[in-house]
C-alpha cells in the first residue's frame, strides 16, 4: 500500500505519454505538406490511423522494456526506482497489452472507414 501512490503516478505519466504522442502525431500528419493528397482522399481518418500507428510504436517500446533485465537492474539502483515500480513488470505488460488492443482497434477502424470512403467516392 505504501508504493500505491507511485504506481498511480507512473500510470498517469504512462497515459500522458500516450496522449502527447497521439497529439503530436495528429499535428504532424494534419499539417505536413507532402500529405495533402492523402488527407484530401481519405479525410480525417488518415490522420487518426497514422496517429494510432505512432502510439502503437510507443507501446512496442513499453512491451519490450521488461525484457531488458540488465537495463532494469541498473535502473533499480537509481532514484528513478522510487517513482517507477520496476518490479511490477507484469502490471506494465498487461497495461501495455490493453493499450495495444485499443490502439489496434482505432487504427483498424480508421482503415475500415478509409476503405468505405474510397468505395463511396467510386
Amino acid at each position: 500500500m505504501i508504493n500505491e501512490g507511485n504506481k498511480q503516478l507512473f500510470f498517469g505519466v504512462y497515459i500522458l505519454l500516450h496522449v502527447v504522442a497521439a497529439a503530436l502525431a495528429s499535428l504532424h500528419y494534419s499539417l505536413k505538406d507532402n500529405l495533402n493528397g492523402a488527407r484530401a482522399e481519405y479525410g480525417v481518418t488518415f490522420v487518426i490511423a497514422r496517429s494510432a500507428a505512432l502510439v502503437l510504436h510507443v507501446d512496442v517500446i513499453y512491451i519490450l522494456l521488461p525484457i531488458c533485465r540488465n537495463f532494469i537492474s541498473i535502473l533499480r539502483r537509481t532514484p528513478l526506482s522510487t517513482v517507477i515500480a520496476f518490479d511490477e513488470n507484469i502490471t506494465l505488460h498487461k497495461a501495455t497489452g490493453w493499450s495495444i488492443l485499443i490502439g489496434s482497434c482505432v487504427h483498424t477502424g480508421s482503415h475500415i472507414f478509409n476503405l468505405l470512403n474510397i468505395y463511396a467516392k467510386c
